[in-house]
């Protein structure tokens, strides 16, 4: 993918997910599912998408340490500075500006810092941490990045009557 095909496709997504849509992005490890993780109507439209219960807790991605130094409190710095970015999930305590309905009411959130540059372009377009959840319904069988290339759009989440806004591939 050529870097100027990556800019196009995550600003076209980027200006979705600040609209309040939700976009499908792909990550290391599988597609996620990217909105406004710090807006309780937008985790609240993921939430249904993927057919959760409010006692799942869903995390966060930054692009950025400053971004995650806004969600969380960074107890082991060096840690941290050795682990991300990358496909890992951290558990931090947050901060208040993180809703509790994405932590499932928990001190804790899980944070992604992705080594993905087409995820890290994406939350940098946002300029705002995003939903990092998987691109699945709960319980459905996830899709890789190179099954769901290969699939139509529509069928990546097996959702019949809520759409995506963007694919970002």
């Amino acid at each position: 993918m050529t870097l100027n095909r990556i800019t196009t496709s995550t600003k076209v997504a980027a200006n979705a997910i600040k609209a309040g849509k939700i976009v499908a992005y792909p990550t290391e490890t599988v597609y996620g599912l990217g909105a406004l993780a710090l807006e309780k109507s937008t985790v609240e439209k993921v939430i249904a998408l993927k057919q959760m219960t409010l006692m799942k807790p869903i995390s966060l991605a930054v692009s950025n340490f400053s971004m995650l130094e806004t969600v969380a409190f960074e107890e082991d710095v060096d840690l941290l500075h050795q682990l991300l970015p990358g496909p890992i999930t951290v558990l931090l305590r947050k901060k208040d500006i993180v809703p509790d309905m994405l932590t499932a009411g928990a001190h804790l959130v899980g944070i992604r810092f992705p080594s993905h540059k087409v995820a890290r372009a994406l939350i940098d377009s946002v300029g705002a941490p995003i939903t990092s959840t998987s691109a699945n319904v709960t319980s459905a069988r996830l899709l890789s990045p190179r099954q769901a290339r290969t699939s139509q759009a529509h069928n990546l989440l097996r959702l019949q009557e809520m759409l995506i806004s963007a694919l970002v591939a």
